[in-house]
């Protein structure tokens, strides 16, 4: 029966026992197609003998069980391919994810999660907010996803490879130790990754094991000896815009991290602890717009570090250990637009350190040390519109300070030693929108000082001797403080006001009040000399007297006073007789 079978199909691997005519199943390599075995295409995988159908189709690598890895497009589920432009299937690629974090994957609430839900029971329409949020675009792919603290330590890569769409994926208060656990094996769409506060250590990690390897850029690029070159998580993620590592532990940005994120514009790295950065940390970030390196523990900036980012317009360095600066260390930043160099430990400028920032508008210096400033030190911000100077130790400003800015429209001087403030600059500033000399020392008569904030209210932060004025402001009107510790407590005011419960109360219009009068020396007054010690005239029924207004008589109380004067004089009268 066999060799008839042969004669009939020659590639016949076993006939059938009740139509010996057909075959059973055709050797490996072929596929049953009626009554014929035919050679199977070059992506279908036929590597068993006896198949009527492939095991996998739509697949790069076959093996005897099947498929190991998809055409770009397909999705490996188990050793087949699915289609991953067809949007019925995107609700079978989120269940092996979930059947992925709930075999082992999950802890805390994903565990409680999966035990109460069912992967093979999810639908779009009742995904539980313990599995976070997915969002579907218009045409039913899924956008986004958001898996919040959900206690992750692990993340299928295949997973993002199969979302075609995929343009948003926050994994951020996870636990991903090294980047090994979240590699991105393809993601032709992701423009957003947030990885914030996920105890990410190093952003390159080793093949060979589990531990961090040392950053090296030559065993990165061109490994030797043996080596095996370190992991790049980012290498295909073509299209990503928007990175967040806030919040780790990072100590140091391995060099190449960034060499296949060309497309980056907005990158955080704030909020590590990091303590340096090298000249070729973002060599390949040409298209950055935005780099937040705040609240690390950085204490220099080596020259040349921002040389190819040619598109920066934001660029933060808050709350670092900066103590100084040098004029080569915002060179190549000539379209930034933002700088915070906010809560570092500055005590001095260069008078040439913002001299390529010609397009800055914004400079953040707040909660520094400054104790003075060099009358060029902004000579080459022409475009600056708003600057913060508060919070540092400045008692003077050079009258020249801001001669070439001609947009400022926000001053913040708050919280300085400042005294006085030169005219030049008063009347540089007499147009700004917002000036805010609170918390100086500061006399608030000044006319120019009228947009001043800490002079738009009578009501300001308290007068205190405590370390005495020079760091705290007076208020309106108060020329000096009491000798107590009592706050809020001003013992001598200026012209035209007088001490009201321990604070400076304007005078009236019709009273004189000198330089430290306690009370009006005069009320119902029309005019006052010009230091206001004296009165030179009264409202209308008040008489002058030594300065000072005195109320005429009405006729009623005349007529009364002359016939008691009358009955005195009588009585006097009766009793001489």
């Amino acid at each position: 029966m066999f060799g008839e079978v042969q004669e009939l199909h020659p590639l016949c691997a076993g006939c059938s026992s009740t139509l010996p005519s057909e075959c059973l199943g055709c050797p490996r390599g072929y596929k049953g197609v009626a009554v014929n075995c035919v050679a199977c295409g070059e992506h279908e995988c036929c590597d068993k003998v006896g198949l009527i159908e492939p095991l996998s189709t739509n697949c790069a690598n076959c093996s005897e069980n099947g498929c190991t890895e998809c055409l770009d497009g397909f999705f490996l589920d188990g050793s087949k391919c699915i289609d991953m432009n067809n949007a019925s299937l995107q609700i079978d690629i989120i269940r092996i994810f979930y059947d992925f974090l709930c075999s082992e994957h999950g802890v805390g609430q994903m565990r409680q999660c999966c035990d109460s839900n069912p992967a093979s029971q999810i639908t779009f329409d009742n995904i539980p907010s313990c599995f976070g949020q997915i969002t579907l675009d218009e045409n039913g792919f899924v956008s986004e996803m958001n898996l919040t603290n959900l206690g992750l330590y692990a993340f299928p890569p295949h997973v993002i490879s199969a979302l075609l769409k995929l343009k948003k994926l926050i994994l951020r208060d996870n636990t991903f130790p090294t980047l090994q656990d979240i590699t991105f094996t393809k993601a032709p769409a992701l423009t957003t990754l947030d990885l914030a506060n996920t105890g990410i250590t190093s952003l390159l990690y080793s093949r060979n094991d589990n531990q961090v390897a040392p950053n090296s850029a030559m065993k990165l690029n061109s490994p030797r000896d043996g080596e095996d070159p370190l992991i790049n998580p980012f290498t295909h993620l073509d299209h990503l815009q928007s990175l967040d590592l806030s919040g780790n532990s990072l100590t140091h940005i391995d060099d190449g991290a960034f060499d296949y994120s060309s497309s980056l514009a907005d990158l955080s790295l704030a909020s590590n602890s990091l303590k340096r950065i090298n000249t070729d940390s973002f060599g390949s970030l040409t298209s950055l717009e935005s780099l937040d390196l705040g609240s690390n523990s950085l204490t220099s900036i080596p020259n040349g570090v921002w040389n190819s980012l040619t598109s920066l317009q934001d660029l933060s360095l808050n709350a670092n250990s900066l103590s100084s600066l040098t004029p080569g260390n915002f060179q190549g930043l000539g379209n930034l637009k933002s700088l915070d160099l906010n809560s570092n430990n500055l005590e001095t400028l260069d008078s040439e350190v913002f001299n390529s920032l010609n397009s800055l508008k914004s400079l953040d210096l707040a909660g520094n040390s400054l104790s003075n400033l060099p009358a060029d030190v902004f000579q080459n911000v022409p475009s600056l519109t708003e600057l913060d100077l508060s919070g540092n130790s400045l008692t003077s400003l050079p009258p020249e300070l801001f001669d070439s800015q001609k947009s400022l429209t926000s001053l913040n001087m708050n919280n300085n030693g400042l005294t006085s403030i030169p005219d030049k600059i008063l009347d540089k500033l007499s147009d700004i929108n917002n000036l805010n000399l609170s918390s100086n020392c500061i006399d608030c008569n000044n006319p120019k000082l009228k947009t001043s904030e800490m002079c738009k209210s009578e009501t300001q932060t308290q007068c205190s001797t405590e370390g005495g004025c020079s760091r705290n402001m007076l208020w309106k009107g108060c020329i000096k403080c009491a000798d107590s510790k009592e706050t809020s407590v001003c013992s001598s005011c200026a012209q035209d006001y007088v001490v009201f419960e321990g604070q400076c109360k304007q005078c009236t219009a019709s009273e004189c009040c000198p330089e430290g009068s306690v009370s009006p020396i005069s009320t119902n007054c029309s005019k006052c000399t010009g230091n206001r010690t004296q009165c030179l005239a009264c409202d209308n029924g008040y008489t002058l007297a030594g300065g000072k207004c005195t109320g005429k008589a009405s006729a009623a109380a005349s007529i009364v006073l002359s016939f008691f004067a009358l009955v005195v004089l009588f009585l006097s009268a009766v009793v001489s007789l």
